[in-house]
């Protein structure tokens, strides 16, 4: 049967492992391992969306600009059609409509060459929407994937935490209640609160013990304290 003392340790090591696991179901149920992916998908799909409504305004703007020119050819037709009829007699009034034709084709091929650009562009933002789509898919698939890891591994999480637990109830059950006070009290502090004896030395902080509070500790009728680092020292036998 082991000693009470030999006991803390045992209760110190289920203690740290409940710690750790504890610590990593918090950050499951934090969100913390999922951000990375989480964050990556919100990036892709701010991008998305921000693509999607330039390439949008490209589309509008081409079938302004394309209707704009549409417009004008029309107008330029009707006035050639006037010209070219026989409508007009007066030479002066001729050259005035010939020269208000030459303007007009020359709004309408700048309107034409403004769709062209605005289709072009459009064209580079559809390749560049199609990626991004692509993307946040992979993004949407990988989220799921690890979502089902984490929630996985929360779940062994639970199951360690429930079987710790037992392990240190039962542990707690055969320590005496003032050396578990004692233990519980150092362990509000943090750290490691039991050190085995190691040689001649604090088994955590090194530090070389007195020959008297070696032997102290060899008979086990009380914890000693290491005067270093303050830890309770157990003496674990020859």
């Amino acid at each position: 049967m082991s000693h009470p003392f030999e006991l803390l340790l045992k209760l110190q090591d289920i203690d740290a492992r409940l710690d750790e696991a504890r610590r990593r179901l918090q950050e499951i149920e934090d969100g913390l391992p999922l951000q990375r992916h989480q964050q990556m998908l919100q990036q892709t799909t701010a991008r998305l969306d921000q693509l999607q409504q330039q390439l949008q305004q490209q589309q509008r703007l081409a079938q302004r600009e394309e209707a704009e020119a549409a417009e004008l050819r029309s107008e330029r037709d009707r006035l050639e059609k006037r010209l070219y009829g026989g409508e007009i007699a007066s030479v002066k009034e001729m050259e005035k409509m010939e020269a208000r034709i030459a303007g007009l084709a020359q709004e309408a091929d700048a309107h034409e060459l403004a769709a062209i650009e605005a289709l072009e562009k459009a064209q580079q933002l559809e390749q560049a929407v199609a990626e991004l789509v692509e993307k946040k898919r992979l993004a949407e698939a990988a989220l799921v994937q690890r979502r089902a890891e984490v929630e996985d591994h929360a779940a062994k999480l639970r199951a360690k935490i429930q079987m710790l637990d037992g392990r240190r109830g039962a542990v707690v059950g055969r320590l005496p209640a003032d050396l578990l006070q004692r233990y519980e009290f150092h362990r509000r502090r943090g750290g490691v609160v039991v050190a085995p004896i190691q040689g001649d030395r604090c088994g955590i902080c090194r530090v070389s013990l007195p020959v008297a509070l070696i032997a102290r500790a060899t008979r086990r009728k009380d914890l000693e304290v290491c005067e270093n680092c303050g830890r309770l020292l157990v003496w674990m036998g020859d």
